[in-house]
């Protein structure tokens, strides 16, 4: 198995050549017929699968004074013109937590240009534009201080649950700090901006090399918003390489598939708040029997920056497999792994989305290819093939006291786990040692899907920096549980994980004590 560096960088730069890359628009398609030039050769099928979408296009987007023109962005999914001229005494400048206090009286705000510094976590402009949008300013700007522009959703929903979410009545802009800066001492400002929202097509692109025992795939995401380099060009060329190098010789056999999704950006054909991951989990669901039955894992490429890879993934059977190729976190709804996870279906990502997040890079004009290191696309290629590695070597075995001692490391990592639960997580143990080899499989991945859930804080909205959490068999008080609508009491989500561990083992028993009596006749 072998990884080249050159290809996978050319391969990157040709893709940062098709500029922003939005789902269900042009240049994805264009996109998609230069990476079907790649792999068709060595691919034994590559299928497009067209997913429906809300796109989103940025028409222009510019802040005029002086006579001087400045470029800006408007944050999606804002649908219209905008031609506002105003004049210095109608802004008003605010710290972000001084938005976040709750004591701005909507006098100070109401039909006024508000200005913020863009938040540590550029995700929070999301939050501050949600809440100061009740107040009904006529137009909100975030001063950059890295001095960039950036794109963040922004809608009228902040949690992810599956509701109906519009964009904002008020239009949203991100400027350079140096120029808002400027535009705070003129005595008078313009900004022109035009985008549109419309019904498409995303696509997703699926290439395969058959084999008999099992499949692996490997994953990206192929749109992004500007410049895109590490999220998630390199992802898509680290994706492309790894999967060409992978000769069949080395797998043994075994099936490997590339899935390049669409709309990890974007938005489902009605915009909900859960409005992200659109391509992997519609791939998910519509595949879900088939990979179900064959899948070994999937390795998702995401956030390719510096020098120090991480793996999200909440299998504790992937966990068992990987050990000793840490740092290992839990699996992220900001991730494509997720719509596997959420399934029930092993899959991790290897990524650097926190080092991307506060860097500064995250989804600005700064997250370009020329500043992107060899030794990043080094350091990520080598873990990539170390986890491949791994996952052929884990094919040929399913050990279940290894699968039982990963799950008890991870559930005394976390701090134990209800007793309730405990007793029917035993029980389910002991069922499943009835089971015959092939059927654990299956079995576990049943499981994963029962026992993990994702919380977010119910402070969403009212504090930066919340995000969510995914746990193993785990409640969390104050908590949405996502993608559920509502909050769940602790007690009453420890019953459901007890009754959905129990009805499970009782599954098991109908099902693996009939095949444990085939085996002993």
């Amino acid at each position: 198995m072998y990884i080249d560096l050159r290809e996978a960088l050319n391969i990157a730069s040709a893709i940062a050549r098709f500029g922003e890359v939005v789902a269900g628009t042009k240049s994805e398609v264009s996109l998609l017929k230069y990476v079907r030039g790649v792999i068709e050769e060595v691919s034994d099928e590559v299928k497009i699968e067209p997913v429906p979408v809300t796109a989103w296009l940025e028409e222009y987007c510019y802040v005029e004074y002086r006579g001087a023109s400045h470029r800006c962005a408007i944050q999606p999914p804002y649908s219209g013109y905008i031609d506002l001229e105003f004049k210095r005494n109608d802004v008003v400048l605010f710290t972000y937590d001084k938005v976040l206090s709750k004591e701005l009286p909507e006098w100070e705000i109401y039909d006024r240009v508000v200005v913020v510094e863009t938040p540590r976590d550029p995700d929070d402009i999301a939050t501050i534009a949600t809440f100061l949008s009740t107040k009904k300013p006529k137009l909100l700007i975030f001063s950059d201080p890295h001095e960039t522009i950036r794109r963040i959703v922004v809608l009228n929903k902040l949690i992810a649950l599956y509701e109906k979410a519009e964009a904002l009545s008020t239009p949203v802009v991100v400027l350079p700090s140096s120029i808002v800066k400027k535009l705070l001492e003129e005595p008078k400002a313009r900004v022109l901006s035009s985008s549109q929202a419309f019904k498409s097509y995303g696509f997703n692109l699926v290439a395969r090399k058959h084999g008999t025992e099992g499949s692996i795939y490997i994953t990206a995401h192929h749109d992004h918003w500007l410049s895109g380099a590490s999220d998630n060009i390199l992802g898509v060329a680290l994706a492309i390489a790894l999967y060409k190098g992978i000769g069949k010789e080395v797998a043994k056999g075994i099936s490997t598939s590339l899935v390049l999704f669409t709309a990890e950006e974007g938005f489902p054909e009605t915009i909900n708040s859960f409005y992200w991951l659109v391509g992997s989990r519609h791939f998910v669901a519509e595949h879900f029997d088939e990979l179900f039955g064959e899948m070994i894992a999937a390795i998702n490429m995401d956030a390719v920056y510096g020098e120090k890879p991480r793996i999200a993934t909440s299998s504790p059977i992937l966990i068992g497999v990987l050990k000793g190729l840490e740092p290992i976190d839990d699996d992220s709804i900001v991730f494509d792994s997720f719509s596997y996870t959420q399934a029930g279906l092993p899959a991790l990502t290897l990524h650097a989305f926190q080092e991307v997040l506060t860097s500064g890079t995250y989804h600005s004009e700064l997250d370009v290819i020329k500043a992107t290191s060899v030794d990043t696309v080094n350091v990520f290629a080598k873990r990539a093939m170390q986890v491949v590695k791994r996952l052929i070597e884990y094919s040929n075995r399913n050990e279940l006291g290894e699968i039982e001692a990963t799950l008890s490391s991870e559930i005394v990592k976390q701090g134990g786990v209800n007793l309730d639960v405990a007793e029917a997580l035993y029980k389910f143990f002991k069922a499943v040692e009835k089971c015959s080899v092939n059927i654990i499989k299956n079995v576990f991945n049943t499981f994963i899907r029962i026992s993990t859930k994702t919380f977010v804080d119910v402070d969403i909205g009212n504090r930066l920096g919340v995000r969510e959490v995914t746990v193993l068999l785990k409640c969390l008080d104050r908590a949405f549980s996502i993608p559920v609508s509502g909050m769940w009491n602790v007690n009453e989500c420890y019953r459901s994980y007890k009754f959905n561990i129990s009805l499970l083992e009782y599954i098991i028993c109908e099902v693996c004590s009939c095949e444990y009596r085939k085996a002993i006749r």
